[in-house]
């Protein structure tokens, strides 16, 4: 009998995958040099049009950051617990 590729364990995977975001996220934040995050960080009162794109990347500060890691494993941690409590996980 062969498994299908849903009934795999993922689960380790799956963590590393979603921990992995965190961690280049806050890489990015606490190895860029200031003077490079401050030019690419989204700053309403002089917008640049490139900082649409690295905004979603680069934070202004640590509190920023922080916020922004906490609203992700709330928005991604739930429906993923819910995949896996419900068993329809794809």
């Amino acid at each position: 009998m062969t498994l299908s590729p849903y009934q795999l364990p993922t689960y380790p995977r799956d963590v590393i995958e979603l921990v992995g975001i965190a961690l280049v996220l806050a890489g990015i934040h606490y190895s860029a040099p200031l003077s490079v995050r401050d030019a690419l960080v989204f700053n309403h009162g002089q917008v640049r049009g490139y900082t649409l794109l690295t905004a979603a990347y680069v934070h202004a500060s640590e509190p920023h950051l922080l916020q922004n890691l906490d609203g992700y494993v709330r928005i991604v941690g739930f429906p993923y617990l819910y995949s896996l409590a419900s068993n329809v996980r794809r």
